[in-house]
């Protein structure tokens, strides 16, 4: 028997017939469980057997994912294959996690080897202290948990993250933000389109679409192996060279406003000069708008999405790459209650970008209303 942590250099050719994988949460990457199935294809009857407690939605991303699946497939969202078995315990999303009457879906051994007493002690610390709290969720709870300010709720999320049909979508006008970032990073584009009643599809919800870009250099850093598993899956573009390719984006864009003709379009002016001159000597776009990046410009867009979110009003599109942008975010707020997302515990490799380029887009929407004096539907929205 060969024991591998998940820090442990991963080769192929370990020829496994069994497999099994505690603690998959802990896992930042997929390349451990990858490599040994891969390698069981000399197998006539290998297993894969994988056990986890909930964890942190950051740093447990692949298997976050493949519970979000399970999901699906217990539900007869998704097919999966006849020799894949889901067996999930867990509080159902509208639960209170401080309720004992609930406790036992997350432990179906209550009372036999996992104590009530145990857990009402671990509850009384954890109403106290975060640090319990956190651990009292994820270890006896099987609750997945974000960063400690995070901006929207997972469970909310996941009622408006959905695939749209982009085909239905053609030809209806929309927002665009953008953040470029830095040369050597992501960059991002988000297309809103906003309720519309004479639209067929979907007229009453704010729908949104993001597109990502990654130079081909940035595979060599911290977020290297997540994002080659985001361009293998599609959902991130790679550009060629060390530096991000603003020309690729731009005829990229060109091609989205032909599907999906841009109202206005609002741009951070960090880094994006040449791109905003050669975009507007194309003269596709009608409006073209640098947008501050300050919490007072972000915060009325910001809350719309939060909203729009909690009550369900809006769909967003969405993949492993859009839930890793949402995971990273967390708000930051001034004196005057303005707030923006921010990256979580302001670490670098927490990207954000194509919230940043969503916001953007929608603000590009309620600045136009705003402008044109329809402040009774703005002021409504925010009230909800």
């Amino acid at each position: 028997m060969k024991v591998l942590s998940a820090d442990a250099g991963i080769s192929d050719g370990l020829n496994p017939s069994l497999a099994l994988l505690d603690e998959q949460h802990a896992s930042k990457t997929d390349d451990m469980y990858q490599v040994l199935k891969s390698g069981m294809g000399m197998r006539k009857n290998p297993l894969v057997i994988t056990i986890s407690s909930g964890g942190y939605l950051m740093d447990g991303f692949p298997f976050y994912e493949r519970v979000q699946h399970a999901h699906r497939v217990l539900t007869g969202e998704n097919e999966d294959s006849d020799d894949m078995l889901y067996i999930l315990f867990e509080m159902d999303p509208d639960d209170d996690w401080t309720d004992s009457n609930c406790w036992v879906k997350a432990n179906p051994s209550l009372g036999e080897i996992v104590q009530t007493s145990f857990l009402f002690k671990r509850l009384k610390d954890a109403k106290t202290n975060m640090a319990t709290q956190t651990d009292f969720k994820i270890k006896n709870l099987d609750i997945f948990v974000t960063a400690k300010n995070i901006w929207l709720n997972p469970a909310n999320l996941d009622k408006v993250c959905t695939k749209l049909d982009m085909e239905k979508l053609k030809g209806e006008c929309c927002y665009a933000g953008c953040d470029l970032s830095s040369v050597g990073d992501l960059a991002s584009i988000a297309l809103c389109w906003p309720p519309n009643e004479y639209r067929e599809y979907y007229p009453d919800k704010y729908l949104f679409k993001i597109f990502t870009w990654v130079p081909q250099a940035a595979l060599e850093s911290s977020n290297g192996a997540l994002y080659e598993q985001f361009i293998h899956m599609g959902i991130l573009k790679m550009t060629s060279g060390n530096s991000i390719d603003y020309d690729e984006i731009l005829r990229d864009l060109v091609e989205l406003n032909n599907d999906y003709p841009i109202v206005r379009f609002m741009y951070d002016e960090w880094n994006a000069t040449s791109f905003i001159q050669n975009l507007s000597a194309m003269n596709i776009i009608q409006v073209v708008e640098p947008m501050s990046q300050s919490l007072g410009s972000f915060n009325r867009g910001t809350k719309h999405i939060e909203i729009s979110v909690n009550n369900e009003q809006c769909l967003i599109d969405s993949n492993p790459l859009v839930r890793f942008f949402f995971n990273n975010c967390e708000l930051k707020y001034d004196s005057f209650g303005n707030c923006k997302p921010v990256k979580a515990n302001g670490m670098i490799n927490k990207k954000i970008d194509g919230i940043i380029a969503m916001i953007q887009a929608v603000s590009g929407y309620l600045f136009e209303q705003l402008f044109s004096g329809n402040m009774e539907v703005i002021n409504l929205d925010m009230r909800n």
